[in-house]
């Protein structure tokens, strides 16, 4: 037969390289895919925070429009109530008066006329009742056409 002479010292070391590639290639192999992760988790971070940015300018937007909102529906301490969260407004007035106006024929008169005379008719119309509001120093409380 075939006889061998190896050393424990040749057959060892081959293998403890080996062995210690693999462990290094394991390790090296972790490392790329713990930053790989790190990478990833930093992009999702930073896609969450865009988009929380952008829901809070969202909101502020939608905010402001609901003060616009109220500020043309209610005198200015009104809303300023309703927007601090006060529900029950009462507020006793000694004297009042109300104006209630009604535009004959307005149906008619908007049938009769193209967009842009209409356009001009109301612009006029409505201008010269907030113009006398204002003067007067007049809440305003709706305008609105034909029901």
């Amino acid at each position: 037969g075939l006889v061998l002479k190896i050393s424990r010292h040749e057959v060892e070391w081959p293998l403890i390289v080996n062995l210690l590639v693999l462990l290094f290639t394991a390790v090296g192999i972790t490392l790329l895919g713990m930053v790989v992760m790190v990478v990833a988790a930093q992009h999702m971070l930073a896609t969450i925070e865009e988009a929380w940015e952008k829901g809070k300018e969202a909101v502020e937007q939608q905010k402001e429009s609901f003060e616009a909102l109220l500020s043309s529906l209610f005198p200015k301490f009104a809303s300023e109530r309703l927007m601090a969260g006060d529900h029950h407004i009462a507020v006793d007035v000694p004297k009042v008066a109300v104006l209630m106006s009604n535009l004959v024929n307005f149906a008619e008169i908007v049938t009769s006329l193209n967009s842009m005379d209409l356009l001009h008719w109301l612009g006029y119309t409505f201008g010269v009742m907030d113009h006398v509001a204002e003067h007067f120093r007049v809440y305003k409380v709706k305008t609105y056409g034909d029901m």
